[in-house]
């Protein structure tokens, strides 16, 4: 009952994600260099809550620089500086239904070169991973659409090997190094919500590129959950990856090291529910750079 939702479900998914949406909106045209993390916090409960969601579905996650490679950084006490990139993960709940985006935005007017380079990255592995979802597709095929997607975007920087066999990195878990999480999770009366395994659906704790995924159901028509791909630089995966010969053949540390300096975190999340014939992008807010960057330019007019 939890993992499938008929259509008053649905409508009410939509409803919270149209008022999420509307609150993160409001974070882009209007956060600025100097402001603290949770000013951001504030300004995204501020709207939810004059739009009629009563309670945040979870602590907002709001991390500027290098907080956003935090997975779950909720601290969200330090100052944010022009330069940096920013992160907000949030959600509100509307008549017990949650909502739960993603969306990493410059603290500047405009991402720098890099910055923008690994921006796009992100936004092409969860372009991926949406087009892969629809009914008979098993939960890690979007999944491992979203890592390839990923890995592709990391060879094009130089901070993986573009001259070693894509195939290797791919099966080798290269591209989970940046991205040590599952591109998404089940979401309905929690964030997280219930189901993702059971007697029949089972973890895979072996392969390192999907050990960490909430479920490995197949897709069926009624399931919502969030398409979520991110690109971060974490130190202990980073080691880890240095110390292992096969590994640390593909990456291209000094690069890894300029990206960092510059980059922080990304994620980029929307909710979807699978339709008969696909999946629908719940409402959620502007991701596409030119409408960032309107956003962007509104709060420094101000």
């Amino acid at each position: 009952m939890r993992v499938y939702k008929d259509e008053k479900e649905i409508e009410e998914m939509r409803t919270t994600c149209a008022i999420n949406a509307k609150a993160f909106n409001y974070v882009m045209s209007h956060f600025k260099d100097g402001m603290m993390e949770y000013e951001a916090e504030a300004m995204h409960a501020f709207i939810y809550l004059r739009n009629g969601a009563r309670f945040p579905s979870f602590f907002a996650i709001t991390a500027a620089g290098s907080n956003a490679s935090t997975l779950h950084f909720v601290d969200n006490t330090h100052q944010a500086h022009a330069g940096q990139v920013f992160e907000i993960d949030a959600g509100c709940e509307v008549r017990n239904s949650c909502s739960d985006h993603t969306r990493t935005f410059p603290v500047s007017q405009r991402f720098t070169k890099r910055q923008e380079e690994l921006y796009k990255v992100v936004l092409a592995a969860q372009s991926a991973g949406i087009e892969t979802a629809k009914p008979g597709v098993a939960w890690e095929d979007v999944h491992f659409a979203a890592l390839r997607q990923l890995l592709i975007g990391l060879r094009e920087a130089g901070i993986v090997n573009p001259e070693g066999d894509i195939e290797e990195q791919h099966k080798l878990g290269v591209a989970s190094i940046f991205m040590p999480h599952g591109v998404g999770h089940l979401l309905g009366l929690n964030t997280h919500d219930v189901g993702g395994y059971n007697d029949q659906i089972k973890k895979n704790t072996t392969d390192p590129r999907i050990r960490y995924l909430r479920t490995r159901r197949t897709l069926a028509p009624g399931m919502v959950l969030t398409v979520e791909p991110g690109l971060y630089f974490i130190q202990g995966f980073l080691d880890q990856a240095k110390s292992d010969p096969k590994m640390a053949k593909h990456i291209n540390f000094e690069k890894v090291e300029e990206y960092r300096a510059e980059c922080g975190g990304y994620r980029i999340e929307d909710d979807i529910v699978i339709t008969k014939d696909g999946c629908e992008v719940l409402p959620g807010p502007a991701k596409q750079l030119e409408a960032v960057y309107a956003l962007r330019d509104a709060a420094y007019a101000k």
